[in-house]
């Protein structure tokens, strides 16, 4: 019996659908809208598209930049071509976190998640006058973990793959 093993970036294909990175003709339009290229310097959604249809996959899959993007999905808005640089971002997240697993800050968020039902730690916030606040003193209610927080907390764990 003869086993074909598909190129990654068939993987990153098959993945996303009917966008295709190889209209992607590298006008940049995606990286201008994007608020993290804005805000990161090596971080350029085309490059990551790039990096895709020439079959540099590995670099990208064992590099942090992959985990920056906020899924705000302005790159693709922007992209004449429809080359969908979101999904294929998506797709290689995907593809790092079954071949090399998540980071961890990920894992760190799903335990917190899996744990008291938020993503976060409560709290407090400065006005402009760097005078804090927290819920009690806005009039918010106090955030309450969830009573199924066990069942939930499984569930979260097994899908976030953190056990």
């Amino acid at each position: 019996m003869i086993f074909t093993i598909k190129p990654a970036s068939q993987v990153i294909r098959d993945f996303i659908g009917l966008q295709d990175p190889n209209m992607c003709f590298q006008c940049r339009r995606c990286s201008s809208g994007c608020p993290i290229a804005f805000l990161e310097k090596d971080y350029r959604p085309h490059k990551i598209v790039a990096f895709v249809n020439l079959d540099r996959i590995n670099e990208l899959l064992n590099s942090q930049i992959i985990w920056k993007c906020t899924r705000c999905y302005k790159c693709l808005e922007y992209c004449p071509q429809r080359a969908a640089p979101s999904d294929v971002i998506l797709a290689l997240q995907a593809l790092a976190a079954e071949k090399i697993g998540l980071p961890a800050e990920y894992r760190e968020m799903i335990a917190k998640i899996a744990e008291t039902g938020f993503s976060f730690e409560i709290m407090q916030v400065a006005d402009n006058e760097l005078e804090l606040y927290d819920r009690e003193s806005l009039g918010l209610p106090k955030l309450e973990t969830p009573t199924t927080i066990e069942i939930l907390g499984n569930i979260v764990k097994k899908l976030g793959g953190v056990e």
